[in-house]
């Protein structure tokens, strides 16, 4: 038994010596079959991964890796990657998602390597339900160094990451020509790409396609409708109100130039509110890129994204931009500015010995992409001063537009009714088709008060409606 023992004190101890840990971080060591390089983001390659944390030596066997992203996967050197497990692992604890798949987010293109992380830090500050987990680890592939990296979640319908039911729950991602991924469809009015990812497999099917389709086109047109701005026919109707404050304030914290290129949002298919986010992939955010007039400029102001016109129809909206300016006001309050000042401290001294060895091989002096920031620096230290200057000046340029903006709209905020939501963004609870004065969607959503249909449908978005109990066609 001793000897036994023995012989497994000595085998830890070899093991130990062949995978160390290179630096505070964990580190992660990749071997692909037969050292096969990663070649492209669809096609899996089989591997075995060790994962080292002081004493902790855990291997994975039987795990698979891919290419992931877009711009970065194609313009970096430095290449981020999505793995897949054969069992769902709780790959960073307790606290995170049971899952199969998981991420490898190169940062690349943020010389500070730490936006989406503090991305994170920021979602759970403003309180967002899910927000993409990050772990900083240094990264061996294929007996190669590779740099710092982070562990995230892989956005996906799943307990702990997009909290929906996994075989009806809806998640959509309003995309670009470039993120369009199968199945996707066009939106009817404004040719948006949307991108379906959840339900999925077995329990995707064109009906269930057409149902989606058929919502989302009908929140577009009300959306572009007259009544958009009605609190009981408009956008806020189908929306849940306190997700999409708290996304949108959030993105406009971050200045994320590409935010308004990929939005989530997700809903349960028999629920009539669509909830906004999560936040994800903020390299190119907090004045990282190029333009750098984001620091006071709105993402919505005079630079042409996907979903730019949209958003403008929310700010016509004068609750729109009353909230707005009342939930940013809170957060401030609550020491948003501190808050985020001290992650980035914290955060860059996570990684400090590691950045070190990661800019030894990647030119911290250099662009690794045409649209990062043109202010190069030849240390780290450079670039953290850059993203704290960002956060202080960002944040009190936001102050005084979103104030602007609420002063010009005008609107009055009704008294609140007892058990309203602490924030003030109380939901708006839809009526059910159970009366015969209304007009409602297939979803059981009243859009119209009415007892003569013909008076009212002049004013409806193309779509199938029930009207005392019958669907009626509008065209």
């Amino acid at each position: 038994m001793l000897m036994v023992l023995l012989l497994t004190v000595a085998c830890m101890r070899m093991q130990a010596q062949s995978y160390p840990q290179l630096t505070n971080l964990p580190t992660i060591y990749i071997q692909t079959a037969n050292g096969q390089d990663i070649w492209d983001k669809e096609n899996y390659v089989k591997a075995t991964l060790v994962y080292r944390d002081g004493d902790e030596l855990t291997t994975y066997k039987d795990m698979q890796i891919r290419g992931r992203g877009n711009s970065t996967w194609w313009n970096g050197e430095k290449k981020p990657y999505r793995i897949k497990f054969a069992e769902k692992q709780r790959f960073l604890g307790e606290n995170f998602a049971n899952a199969k798949n998981w991420t490898l987010l190169a940062n690349h293109a943020d010389k500070s390597m730490i936006h989406n992380a503090l991305t994170y830090d920021l979602g759970r500050f403003v309180g967002m339900d899910f927000c993409p987990a990050a772990r900083f680890v240094d990264l061996y592939l294929n007996n190669r160094y590779r740099g710092t990296y982070q562990i995230s979640d892989h956005v996906q319908v799943k307990k702990k990451r997009v909290d929906v039911d996994e075989t009806t729950g809806w998640f959509l991602e309003l995309a670009n020509e470039n993120a369009k991924e199968d199945p996707y469809f066009h939106t009817s009015q404004r040719g948006y790409y949307v991108n379906i990812k959840n339900p999925q497999d077995e329990n995707y099917s064109e009906s269930v396609r057409w149902e989606i389709e058929n919502w989302v086109n009908t929140l577009e047109n009300v959306v572009f409708s007259s009544l958009f701005d009605d609190p009981q026919l408009g956008y806020r109707a189908y929306v849940d109100e306190k997700s999409l404050i708290n996304w949108y304030v959030a993105l406009e914290i971050t200045g994320d130039i590409d935010g308004l290129y990929s939005i989530y949002g997700y809903k349960e298919a028999q629920n009539d509110k669509l909830h906004v986010g999560p936040l994800w992939d903020k390299d190119l955010a907090w004045g990282e890129t190029h333009d750098v007039y984001f620091k006071y400029k709105l993402l919505t102001d005079g630079h042409i994204r996907d979903f730019e016109d949209t958003m403008n129809r929310l700010w016509k909206d004068p609750w729109f931009a009353y909230q707005v300016n009342k939930r940013y006001r809170k957060l401030l309050d609550d020491g948003l500015k501190d808050y985020l000042l001290h992650h980035v401290d914290s955060l860059a001294e996570v990684i400090g010995p590691s950045q070190k060895k990661n800019y030894a091989i990647w030119p911290i002096n250099q662009k690794s992409m045409e649209w990062e920031g043109d202010f190069l620096h030849n240390d780290y230290e450079g670039y953290i001063k850059d993203l704290k200057d960002f956060i202080r000046e960002h944040l009190a340029y936001l102050e005084r537009e979103f104030k602007s903006r609420a002063d010009a709209s005008g609107y009055v905020e009704p008294a609140p009714e007892p058990d309203s939501d602490p924030d003030g963004i109380a939901p708006v609870v839809a009526d059910r088709p159970n009366s015969d004065d209304g007009i409602y969607t297939l979803s059981g959503q009243r859009v119209a008060n009415s007892v003569d249909f013909e008076s009212t449908r002049l004013l409806l978005p193309k779509g199938v409606y029930l009207y005392k109990g019958r669907k009626v066609v509008v065209k």
